[in-house]
């Protein structure tokens, strides 16, 4: 009787035209296109995996369950071995439902859950990290894609806050808060050059490239200082705390200092007199901790300009 069953069971499975790839005294893995449309649950347990990598489980009702939405509360380990080149697939989240004009399928997220306590209304909220590819039609070829990271709080709307995106080969963007990559990215690479939107709107680029081998940072666009520019009528001893800025020598003044937190002993200043004065033709800077004083190389005839830079 045993022998029959035996025999019956692999007779359903080859009129179906189902194929036992593994067997063990554990389990039964069986592989097809389509699922059969009974399977026998035993002690044993029968497993289905279909063509598209989808493994099924046989159920009390003798149907097959994939096995999609089962929850672990242990550690999970996928080891691969033997992998010497390119990339392998150890962990696969897909969206197979084709594309259409104008509606394009986002792959499902890999997410990252934790839990926040918030002190006002001593309550613990979730917080929470997803990442997923993002596909963009496109008018060429190929559509084009990117990487998306977003986050919430609470329970909130998932919220853009950064990207990355492949422009072309061995280029890539990064966006920050929906900056939207290929036409507004935050910085991108050009192959060569670092390039930095320096607002929303993607004007004032600013281009940094390093030479690893001269060691020197080559910068391709104009560079502003903070600064503070001391008003006309306004002479004597200041306060500025920033990389570049100006004085005014009042009329006869042959000194003055300048309090500055960013010099130290070590800083270099250059100063350079800003106004034809008949006398006061140039200035020399010396620098203390906290401050620097600038002496000019004669009493000024009347009140004269007198602009610094700081570099440490």
């Amino acid at each position: 009787m045993r022998l029959f069953k035996v025999l019956f069971f692999v007779l359903v499975l080859s009129i179906s035209s189902y194929s036992q790839s593994s067997s063990s005294a554990a389990r039964r893995i069986i592989s097809g296109t389509a699922d059969p449309s009974t399977c026998q649950p035993t002690g044993s347990n029968i497993f289905y995996r279909s063509d598209l990598g989808i493994l099924k489980v046989c159920t009390a009702t003798n149907t097959f369950t994939a096995l999609t939405s089962s929850a672990s509360t242990s550690l999970q380990t996928i080891t691969i071995n033997g992998i010497t080149a390119g990339p392998t697939d150890g962990l696969i989240l897909q969206n197979t439902t084709p594309a259409i004009n104008g509606t394009q399928q986002v792959s499902p997220a890999l997410s990252f859950i934790g839990q926040g306590f918030q002190t006002g209304t001593s309550t613990s909220q979730q917080v929470k990290w997803a990442i997923d590819n993002v596909p963009l039609q496109s008018a060429g070829a190929n559509p084009t894609d990117y990487l998306r990271f977003s986050e919430n709080v609470n329970g909130g709307g998932l919220v853009e806050a950064f990207t990355v995106t492949r422009l072309s080969a061995g280029q890539y963007s990064f966006g920050f808060l929906g900056h939207n990559n290929a036409s507004n990215p935050n910085f991108y690479t050009n192959g060569t050059f670092l390039v930095v939107n320096a607002n929303a709107v993607g004007n004032g680029q600013l281009y940094l490239n390093f030479d690893n081998v001269s060691g020197i940072v080559d910068v391709r666009s104009p560079i502003a200082f903070q600064k503070t520019i001391t008003t006309a009528g306004t002479t004597g001893a200041q306060t500025i705390s920033k990389t570049t800025g100006s004085v005014n020598f009042a009329a006869a003044a042959t000194s003055l200092v300048v309090t500055n937190t960013l010099v130290s002993t070590t800083s270099i200043i250059l100063c350079t007199v800003g106004t034809n004065d008949s006398t006061m033709k140039s200035v020399q800077c010396v620098a203390a901790a906290g401050s620097f004083t600038i002496f000019a190389n004669a009493a000024a005839t009347a009140e004269t300009r007198v602009n610094f830079l700081v570099s440490n």
